[in-house]
């Protein structure tokens, strides 16, 4: 199928191809999906269990994860969203870092390639 452009005929059919060709080149290697996820959930795991015991061992009281619950102060809240949060950014930047490190990246983003 062509369409009429300012500059001559477009072969949709060939723009399809590249299309999918770049989907096949950054978005399916399949194994750095599986690594760089893994790496995530083990790292949003590991912090989420770190933050909640030292949450505990500073303050004395379980985490402020109920926001009707009447005991909790607002200050509480976001302190505890406030560290939770980096703390989990942190992670997951480490451990996708760490992950890049040991297999090399996504296909298409890798420097030995280029």
């Amino acid at each position: 199928m062509q369409v009429a452009a300012r500059s001559g005929m477009i072969d949709l059919h060939e723009t399809s191809r590249h299309g999918a060709a770049r989907t096949r080149e950054y978005g399916m290697d399949i194994g750095w999906r599986v690594v760089s996820t893994g790496a995530t959930i083990a790292a949003t795991f590991l912090t989420t269990k770190a933050v909640t015991a030292g949450w505990k061992a500073v303050t004395g009281h379980e985490p402020p994860v109920d926001e009707d619950d009447p005991d909790v102060e607002w200050w509480e809240v976001i302190a505890f969203t406030v560290v939770s949060g980096a703390l989990l950014g942190l992670a997951r930047h480490l451990a996708l870092r760490g992950a890049t490190k040991w297999y090399g990246g996504p296909v298409g983003k890798r420097i030995d390639q280029v």
